[in-house]
């Protein structure tokens, strides 16, 4: 098999990345697989974005740029899959970079298992560590392990997190595959969950890399760090669409996963807010709206702590701050 004559589209959504994108580009022009096209999609930055793509395009004809008003993510990347023209997609974040065999790796993963969908899961690096970890991460010589899955046992992977489709940077699919599925433009956190389950749900096989050959920066502009109400909802909303669909197909088992994690969204935004804050107080609202659907199918602790968000957040929040205490004690008496 010749995977040379394969074709991939890669979809990158650029905004305001001038630091950064450079070394993305970079990343994508190193591989060992030659035969792509890299779609870049201005989001309207407003910093020297364009600028180095320009540059970086000028150079290389296989890199198109396509620009827009600043419309958020999913929108960049619906323009980017309505140019695509490779046979395969790939999808990857302007912050990220990734290993020098990835695309071909994956390429032979689709091909030689019959498979719709592959990825790889993200390494994640703070920006202080990124040159330390970028070197040893290109320099990886493990060899690739590729995993067949059938469709039922992926998306079971896919639910229970032990699949590497836990954000789209590093994510391969068939373009056929996809069709005319497009982002969700009223989601800008989960947006990438939701687009994989749709198209993982239409009955595709996986396959999946072990290799974490996506390194991830993290910095404070990453918007899946974001934690006031309308990134709560934007997580909250997602999982709602996905348990409502899997409901329609029978699968009882995993909507109730969702609205169980429905309500850990709820707990993960309000640690990082005051208890008694207008963000919380919408995010209180949500949970009494949705209490029939998302209390049944909670644990007895988290019943527990449904009811004090509900009736008593400055005790909610106390629990968490002694808990969290609790933790970093035994992380010092561990370390004696």
């Amino acid at each position: 098999m010749d995977i040379n004559t394969k074709s991939v589209s890669i979809i990158v959504p650029v905004y305001n990345r001038q630091d950064v994108i450079e070394e993305c580009i970079d990343s994508v022009l190193a591989q060992s697989h030659k035969n792509f096209e890299i779609i870049i999609i201005d989001d309207g930055s407003t910093d020297s974005t364009i600028e180095i793509c320009r540059q970086a395009a000028a150079k290389d004809d296989r890199i198109k740029i396509l620009f827009g008003a600043h419309g958020g993510v999913s929108s960049a990347r619906n323009k980017g899959l309505d140019s695509a023209k490779g046979e395969y997609v790939f999808f990857l974040d302007s912050d990220d970079i990734i290993h020098p065999l990835l695309l071909e790796t994956l390429v032979c993963g689709l091909e030689e298992n019959n498979a719709s969908i592959t990825g790889t899961r993200s390494l994640n690096c703070p920006q202080q560590y990124w040159d330390k970890a970028r070197n040893k991460f290109l320099n990886d010589v493990t060899p690739a392990e590729i995993t067949y899955h059938e469709h039922n046992q992926a998306l079971r992977s896919f639910f229970y997190g032990q699949s590497p489709f836990d954000v789209m940077s590093g994510t391969m699919m068939r373009r056929d595959l996809i069709g005319d599925t497009r982002y969700k433009t009223d989601l800008f956190i989960g947006e990438d969950f939701y687009f994989i389950y749709e198209n993982l749900a239409k009955g595709a096989n996986a396959a999946f890399l072990k290799q974490q050959w996506c390194l991830n920066r993290i910095h404070d502009n990453n918007t899946s760090w974001q934690y006031d109400f309308d990134a709560f909802w934007s997580r909250f909303h997602r999982r709602e669409l996905v348990w409502k669909n899997e409901e329609s197909l029978g699968r009882d088992e995993y909507a109730n996963l969702q609205k169980s994690d429905a309500f850990g969204c709820f707990v993960r935004c309000f640690q990082k807010q005051k208890p008694h804050s207008a963000d919380v107080k919408k995010m209180r609202e949500t949970l009494k709206e949705y209490k029939k659907i998302v209390y049944p199918v909670l644990s007895k602790r988290n019943k527990w702590l449904y009811n004090f968000a509900l009736y008593c957040p400055g005790l909610l929040s106390l629990y968490f701050k002694t808990m969290n205490l609790l933790k970093k004690a035994k992380k010092r008496v561990k370390g004696k």
